[in-house]
C-alpha cells in the first residue's frame, strides 16, 4: 500500500470528527436561519411624526413698592428682584403666561387656566387658595392676572397655627397653573394638560421665590403606517446553506466510517508484511524483557536500522503488539535498541514518522 495513501487516511482519522461536528454547527446555524427569515413579520409598523408643538409657560410678578429709600417708589418685576421686602411693598400682582406654537396650522386653539396657591406649614399643615377659577381663553396665547395677598396669607396662617396649637413663622408656598390645551391641525387634534408651579417662602418680612419661573414642554402627533416586507434574498441563501451543510455533513460522516476499517486493514497488512520480510529476525512476544535502571534504551529511526543492529548483533528482533501499534526491539545486554511502529503517522513517539514496508 503506498505511503501517501497510508498517511492520507490517518490524517482523516484525526481530522473527520472535528470536520462532522463542524458541519453539524453550520447545520444548527443555517436551520436558525431559515427558520428566522420564514417566521420573520411580512410586514413592518412605523410611527410616523405627523406633527410637532411646542407648549411654553412662564410665571412673572409685578411688585408695587411704598414709599421707600432703597428702591424708591415704582414697580419691579421679577427680573429686577427675587427677594420681596414685604414692609416696603403695598401689593403684588402675578402673572401666568401660556402659549402654544407647532409645525403645522393651528384652528381653535383654547386654554383653560386655573390659577392656586398651596400654602403650608412644613410637616405640620397645608392649606390650598384658588388665587384665579378656571378660565377658558380662546388664543394661541394667553395670560392671566392675579393678586398675591400676603397679608392674607400670613393672617390665615396665623389663624392655623393658633388653632393646632403649632408655632411658625416660616411657610412654604406654591403656586402652580394648570392648564388645559386643545386645538385643531391638518393631520389632528392636539389636547395637552400641564401643571407648572413655582416655590418659595413666605415670612412675615419676605417673601422668596426659587427659580426657575418657566417651563417648556414639547410633543406630537404620531400616525402608524404598516408596509410590506420583501422577502429579499435570504429565503434563497438560507435553505441552499442548509442543504450544503447537511451534504457535507453525510459525506464527511461516510468518509470517516469508510477510512477507521481501511486504516486498520492497512496496520495489519503492514504487520504481515514486516513479518514476512524479517521472518528469521522477528519474534512475537506478549512481554518485553523488564528495562532495569541503569538499561539505556536507544530509540532507532526505522525498522530497517533496527534489523542491520540485530544481524549484527546475531540478536532477535523482538515484537510486541499495544493498543496503538507495535513495538520493536533487540536487547543487547545494558543496551536495548527499540523502534515503535504506531497504527497512525500522527502519533509517531519522539516525533519521528516511522518507515512503512510497502510489499506490493
Amino acid at each position: 500500500m503506498n505511503r501517501v495513501i497510508i498517511e492520507s487516511f490517518a490524517r482523516w482519522h484525526l481530522l473527520g470528527p472535528a470536520c462532522i461536528i463542524a458541519s453539524l454547527f453550520l447545520i444548527a446555524g443555517s436551520a436558525y436561519g431559515v427558520a428566522d427569515t420564514y417566521t420573520a413579520p411580512k410586514q413592518k409598523t412605523e410611527q410616523l411624526r405627523l406633527v410637532t408643538y411646542s407648549l411654553s409657560s412662564s410665571f412673572g410678578y409685578d411688585v408695587h413698592l411704598g414709599k421707600n429709600t432703597l428702591y424708591g417708589a415704582g414697580v419691579l418685576t421679577e427680573k429686577d428682584i427675587s427677594a420681596l421686602p414685604l414692609n416696603i411693598v403695598e401689593r403684588i400682582d402675578g402673572r401666568f403666561y401660556h402659549s402654544i406654537a407647532a409645525d403645522q396650522p393651528l384652528e381653535s386653539v383654547s386654554h383653560e387656566v386655573e390659577v392656586r396657591a398651596l400654602l403650608e406649614n412644613p410637616n405640620i399643615w397645608s392649606k390650598t387658595i384658588v388665587l384665579s377659577p378656571r378660565t377658558l381663553i380662546e388664543s394661541q396665547q394667553c395670560s392671566v392676572i392675579f393678586a398675591i395677598d400676603t397679608d392674607m396669607l400670613l393672617e390665615l396662617a396665623e389663624i392655623i397655627n393658633s388653632e393646632l396649637l403649632v408655632p411658625s413663622t416660616t411657610y412654604n408656598i406654591t403656586i402652580e397653573a394648570d392648564v388645559r390645551t386643545t386645538a385643531l391641525t391638518p393631520n389632528g387634534a392636539i389636547e395637552e394638560l400641564i401643571t407648572h408651579s413655582i416655590t418659595g417662602k413666605l415670612q412675615p418680612t419676605m417673601l422668596t421665590w426659587k427659580p426657575p419661573l418657566d417651563n417648556n414642554h414639547s410633543g406630537f402627533l404620531e400616525s402608524t403606517e404598516v408596509t410590506p416586507v420583501s422577502p429579499g434574498t435570504d429565503r434563497i441563501w438560507w435553505p441552499l446553506l442548509l442543504v450544503l451543510a447537511a451534504t457535507a455533513a453525510v459525506y464527511f460522516a461516510w468518509s470517516y466510517n469508510r477510512a477507521v476499517p481501511l486504516l486498520a486493514s492497512v496496520t495489519r497488512r503492514d504487520a504481515a508484511a514486516i513479518r514476512r520480510k524479517y521472518k528469521d529476525l522477528v519474534v512475537d512476544v506478549t512481554e518485553l524483557p523488564p528495562t532495569q535502571d541503569t538499561q539505556a534504551v536507544i530509540e532507532v529511526s526505522s525498522l530497517d536500522a533496527l534489523a542491520v543492529v540485530a544481524e549484527r548483533l546475531l540478536r532477535p528482533v523482538l515484537r510486541k503488539a499495544v493498543p496503538d501499534g507495535w513495538i520493536y526491539c533487540v536487547v543487547d545486554g545494558p543496551t536495548t535498541y527499540q523502534y515503535i511502529s504506531r497504527d497512525c503517522p500522527a502519533y509517531s513517539a519522539a516525533g519521528s514518522t516511522p518507515t512503512v514496508i510497502d510489499k506490493s
